[in-house]
Formats: C-alpha cells, structure tokens, sequence
C-alpha cells in the first residue's frame, strides 16, 4: 500500500469521526476530554494529519456510540474493497 493510499484511509476515518461528532453535538474539546488527549489530537485525527492506532479509534468509537467499523466505511473509489486488495496485492508481490 502505497502513502498516498495510508492517507487516503486516515482522510477518511478523520472524516469519519468528524461526522459522528457532529452528529452527536459533541465539540472537539469535549470529544478530546473524554478520550483524554488534547483538542489539537482530535483536530488532527478528523484532518487524517495524524494516524492513530486500532486500540485509540475503539476509544473514539465508544465515546461516539458507534460500532468501530462505522469508522472505517470510507466512500471513495480508490479505497473501495476490491481496489484496495487488488492494489495491496499487487504491492506486496514486488
């Protein structure tokens, strides 16, 4: 899998979490005190500037009343299921 292709995801799961939050009218700050991290962690996290572990996104999942999974429903082309395994695939055979 190529960087731009890891950027991609993190895009979309920032995106992600963005969406939820916003739905839940929960600010950055408050979303940040509930996982215990700070506001610029969250803001960078929505903006996919910072990549976060599986363990952390459970966290984020939790405090946003979703299952995990939602976070990681990313609507684009180049990131659908069958593209990304074709091109995962085709990366680690050279």
């Amino acid at each position: 899998m190529s960087n731009v292709e890891e950027q991609k995801i993190a895009e979309g799961i920032g995106r992600n979490v963005k969406l939820h939050r916003v739905e839940r009218r929960l600010s950055q700050r408050a979303l940040a005190a509930k996982l215990g991290v700070t506001n610029a962690t969250v803001s960078n996290m929505e903006t996919g500037k910072r990549h976060v572990s599986a363990v952390f996104l459970v966290k984020v999942a939790y405090h946003l009343g979703v299952h995990p999974g939602v976070l990681f429903i990313i609507d684009e082309p180049a990131m659908r299921a069958p593209d990304l395994l074709a091109s995962t695939a085709q990366s680690l055979r050279h």
